[in-house]
């Protein structure tokens, strides 16, 4: 279908036109939060606006948690930090095929803050009567959004739609975000009639049993896929690299059953086709935010949403720093006994290539520790106020959209001198 277009002239003007559309309605919704955060008799809620009640005194009363604003703003910019060279570390760089480096939390645990973001807003808009059906038409349009925000981009060398990549960051957080917010809006149902104590302690994980229902049944689906699927010519379970792995022995299995499935879906071409492992270990195109990884990321934001159920259940900080706590340790030992706590080893690799169910458990852990820290020393002793990483967080679409488009601008980028500032190896 796309060979038979053959005016690449059209093209580009549609795609400019659709950019330049989508950037007017962010900002006329930036205009509209603007002046609704100005009206007190009418909060608004949403995932960049993260208002809670907080009863650390016994007073409840409405405050913005800022961890969450300084949790995304770190993400976002260790994210240009990693895409403008990372200082030359190794050890910041992805890593390139299985293992963990600083440069793979990245990308997982702005998925996580989104999650954690669902619940505070859906809250919100249900707690106004605005009718479910309405604001699950106003949660497809924000992820349409996203996802041709990130096709956009894709075309940034040139909108060859020939090879154009068709899934990737942006299209995997509207994906994510849109199947997560669905489960959320139509399985919810906030329970007060949890009378034993026992209970009642674990409401944020009770009211969420239908949402757990569902999210396990596509993690099982994803499981049984690929440990019982084989893909041509290669073993079910495979989460190699292919090419020169493993001596040659299966050189058109990149990325198993997981690579098959995407190249049938969107086409060898339209994959990412510069991944790290291709030069490594001389493998096939492989898409790292492909269509069939999106079965692993929605328990990704899930697990960011069970977060924020967490928050809105919970209201004494005491309560919060328990079981953000304990959702860390849990999630950690869980992701490690499946790496069997090692790199290549265990059953499922932590691998953030295939967006495997370890590397999942993993950056969520170390997400759930890192909100804790910010929400102690912001939210509740108030050591630090999250600045410089607060305003970032609270503007990463401009600034990821920003960063990508105009990279070699300031003030994304300058340089100062040779910029040595550590000796390279």
């Amino acid at each position: 279908m796309f060979n038979s277009i053959q005016s690449p002239a059209f093209i580009t003007i549609a795609l400019i036109a659709a950019a330049l559309y989508v950037l007017f309605r962010l900002l006329q919704h930036g205009v509209r939060l603007v002046q609704r955060s100005r009206t007190p008799a009418e909060p608004q809620l949403s995932p960049n606006s993260p208002t809670v009640s907080v009863q650390a005194t016994g007073v409840p009363q409405k405050t913005r948690l800022r961890s969450l604003d300084t949790f995304r703003g770190i993400a976002i910019m260790l994210m240009i930090f990693v895409n403008s060279g990372g200082g030359d570390y190794w050890w910041i760089e992805h890593a390139t095929w299985n293992g963990l480096h600083v440069a793979d939390l990245v990308f997982p645990w702005f998925l996580f803050i989104m999650g954690v973001c669902i619940p505070i807003s859906l809250r919100s808009q249900l707690g106004r009567n605005v009718p479910r059906y309405e604001i699950l038409k106003n949660v497809a349009v924000r992820s349409l959004k996203l996802f041709l925000i990130g096709l956009c981009l894709n075309s940034i060398n040139g909108p060859t739609v020939a090879d154009l990549r068709l899934f990737g960051v942006l299209q995997r957080f509207g994906v994510a975000y849109f199947v997560v917010s669905a489960i959320h809006l139509y399985c919810y149902q906030e329970n007060d009639q949890l009378q034993h104590p026992l209970a009642r302690s674990h409401a944020d994980i009770l009211r969420l049993w239908k949402h757990w229902v569902v999210v396990g049944t596509i993690v099982f689906v994803y499981l049984m896929v690929i440990f019982l699927v084989p893909a041509p010519n290669c073993p079910s379970g495979y989460f190699g690299p292919g090419g020169k792995h493993l001596m040659l022995l299966y050189p058109n299995c990149t990325g198993g059953i997981t690579g098959y499935i995407d190249r049938q879906i969107l086409g060898i071409r339209h994959l990412y086709q510069h991944p790290t492992a291709r030069y490594m270990y001389d493998a096939m195109p492989f898409d790292p935010e492909g269509p069939f990884g999106c079965l692993p990321t929605t328990f990704q934001v899930f697990l960011g949403l069970q977060c924020g159920v967490l928050i809105l259940t919970h209201t004494d900080v005491t309560s919060r720093v328990r079981r953000m706590l304990s959702w860390g340790i849990v999630l950690g030992l869980l992701g490690g006994i499946l790496c069997g706590f090692s790199k290549n080893d265990g059953w499922i690799p932590v691998n953030k290539n295939l967006w495997s169910l370890s590397y999942v458990l993993v950056t969520a852990s170390l997400a759930y520790f890192l909100l804790l820290i910010c929400f102690i020393l912001i939210d509740v002793k108030r050591y630090w106020t999250g600045n410089p990483f607060l305003y970032a967080g609270m503007n990463a679409i401009i600034l990821y959209v920003g960063h990508t488009v105009f990279h070699k601008m300031l003030p994304w980028h300058w340089r100062i001198g040779h910029m040595n500032t550590h000796t390279l190896c």
